[in-house]
């Protein structure tokens, strides 16, 4: 088996500016890398078509720590995404996939207020 690559910031600098600017087989022959290789790079670091980073941004990229993980099993049900990604500083969508990977669903308000009535 073939071990990967590793990217480092000179790859990641190239690999941003050139998505969406040249063919993606261009850049990985200049990388010297496959074709697949690339799109994963695209993927795993965030990058956008316009030459942006998306890993480099004001919210952590992190692995989760207990105290976390245990404020989301607690909060998710009832507290909005939005207030508990504020409160981890982390993106709506980490909290969101982070509660699907235990998960946890919303409390449905409105089947609860249909049964109270």
């Amino acid at each position: 088996m073939r071990v990967p690559k590793p990217w480092t910031q000179a790859d990641l600098n190239v690999l941003s500016a050139s998505y969406g600017v040249r063919p993606i087989q261009a850049i990985a022959d200049e990388l010297d890398r496959s074709v697949p290789a690339i799109w994963h790079g695209i993927a795993k670091y965030g990058i956008k078509r316009n030459g942006s980073l998306g890993y480099i941004n004001s919210h952590k990229c992190e692995r989760w720590q207990d105290w976390e993980e245990q404020y989301l099993i607690e909060e998710y049900a009832t507290t909005p995404t939005e207030v508990i990604a504020e409160k981890l500083e982390r993106t709506a969508a980490a909290v969101y996939c982070r509660a699907n990977y235990f998960g946890l669903t919303k409390t449905n308000v409105y089947r609860t207020r249909r049964q109270q009535t």
